[in-house]
């Protein structure tokens, strides 16, 4: 009576606070400041905060009493969601990704199902088995595989621990061992199981894909796949500063996309090209024409905000000390063949490194233009990554010796959010090094560099799916935009 007298009022309690955070949005004084970000404030309170009310309770009593009362608050924490990104309904494929985690191309918004409470339920006993020994002699274990239900010489929590390993087990879980318990044991056990589970739920989204038609499956896998990796941090992204700030309609659009619901409602792709003439074709409602528009308006707008940002972060007032950076309309060493084909910024002066140019694209996820790019994650931004690399060759490609004194970079991101890996490296080493001289913790800062950026991009983005006119421009951006206030020598060959 009263695990259900707790439940129930976690339960209660997790509703009153999820109608305050959407309260929290219609208030018109919250309204009159829309510098903190509400939207996505509120997201990382419904999602790191409200809704690991019921885990903190819940890992402790039997699953199978838990399962009535983790559905009523999931159906209040997906409820309070949709409220605050604006969205009235989703497709079954869309809830599931919605509950995956973000390196999985989800939304991160968990679910309490029967297997998840399991393993929580195992994990905990797993955890406390050591302190309950010490204190009372007790071996925490599950009920022997022969002993039958009505057998009064074991306990209701040891036939239930029995019960949630067994049916873990026909998931696809491997059995704990309850000899070897403690943190360690509990943390890499629950781990494992937390991957397979997440296995399982990706196994459940590709078959509801399936059933779309065929093509728009194609679109749906690519868009799921694009989705995850580095490039989804801007979704675990605290509203702190101006860089990792996202607006709330831009927030709404860009959730929008990932979850591939409707952001454009225009007919008529409204970009412009660098002569002055609207592109004119008919659009699709979920901006795939817009963030690939030959036009080149919506292009340019995530191509020179993300070098614009690389740019701050390595060479800004509050970068990298002693390193210079900037904007490249033309290096001797590579000449524009082609559009693009020629490096964007150039990184000076880096500790422990060569000068290095880099060259950005953003690219969309298109199975119709990119072959394989719905069956496999980063292929598109990985193919994008090696042409750049072989427009800008550093290396002879016969004999293998270094043509250059300094090295190149290719920046590639795919609209969605995934990094190739040459990107997430070279980010990592400004990263790194931008700690190691102010002698801060590297982990954290990596984790702002790639907050920021993926921040940079989707903003880009929801530009985008607005249906902005954005014209495509004949020449670089101002050079006030990229070197910061130095005027750095062309490199020759």
């Amino acid at each position: 009576m009263l695990a259900h007298e707790k439940l129930r009022e976690v339960v209660a309690s997790a509703e009153k606070e999820a109608d305050f955070l959407v309260k929290l949005l219609c208030d018109e004084q919250c309204a009159a400041d829309e510098s903190w970000s509400r939207v996505q404030s509120c997201l990382l309170i419904l999602r790191y905060s409200l809704a690991a009310k019921l885990i903190y309770f819940a890992q402790t009593i039997d699953p199978l009493i838990v399962a009535p009362y983790a559905s009523r608050f999931d159906d209040i924490m997906l409820r309070t969601y949709l409220k605050i990104v604006d969205i009235d309904e989703l497709r079954d494929d869309q809830k599931l990704q919605l509950s995956l985690p973000l390196r999985h191309g989800g939304c991160g918004l968990r679910t309490h199902a029967i297997s998840e409470l399991r393993r929580l339920f195992v994990s905990s006993a797993m955890l406390v088995a050591p302190a309950v020994h010490a204190a009372t002699g007790f071996s925490v274990a599950p009920a022997p595989t022969g002993a039958q239900d009505d057998d009064a010489s074991f306990s209701h929590f040891e036939y239930s621990l029995k019960s949630s390993i067994k049916n873990l087990s026909a998931d696809g879980i491997t059995s704990p061992d309850f000899n070897f318990t403690g943190p360690l044991s509990a943390k890499k056990w629950a781990s494992g199981a937390s991957e397979k589970l997440y296995k399982n739920t990706k196994n459940a989204l590709e078959e509801e894909l399936e059933n779309l038609p065929r093509l728009e499956c194609k679109y749906a896998n690519a868009r799921v796949l694009s989705c995850g990796g580095t490039g989804a941090q801007w979704l675990a992204q605290a509203p702190t500063c101006h860089l990792t700030q996202i607006p709330d309609d831009d927030m709404r659009s860009v959730i929008r996309f990932r979850l591939g619901k409707e952001t454009f409602c225009a007919d008529i792709c409204p970009h412009i090209n660098a002569d002055g003439v609207p592109c004119g074709k008919q659009c699709d409602r979920e901006g795939r024409h817009l963030l690939s528009c030959p036009s080149g308006g919506g292009f340019f707008v995530g191509h020179d905000s993300v070098c614009a940002t690389y740019c701050a972060l390595a060479a800004g007032a509050d970068g990298i000390p002693g390193a210079q950076a900037a904007w490249k309309p033309r290096v001797d060493a590579w000449p524009r063949s082609t559009r693009g084909a020629e490096a964007d910024a150039g990184f000076f002066r880096l500790p422990g490194s060569r000068d290095t140019y880099v060259d950005a694209v953003c690219s969309y996820a298109n199975p119709v233009t990119y072959r394989g790019c719905d069956s496999t994650a980063g292929t598109v931004a990985e193919w994008k990554a090696r042409k750049k690399n072989a427009e800008h060759p550093v290396f002879d490609a016969q004999n293998h010796r270094r043509l250059h004194p300094f090295d190149f970079r290719a920046l590639s991101f795919e609209r969605h959010g995934y990094w190739a890996k040459e990107t997430v490296g070279f980010t990592k080493k400004l990263a790194f090094a931008r700690a190691a001289a102010l002698g801060l913790d590297p982990a954290a800062e990596i984790c702002r560099w790639y907050g920021i950026i993926s921040c940079s991009l989707q903003r880009a983005n929801a530009k985008i799916l607005r249906g902005e006119p954005v014209p495509a421009r004949h020449s670089a951006p101002p050079p006030r935009l990229f070197s910061l206030g130095r005027d750095l020598p062309l490199v020759s060959a």
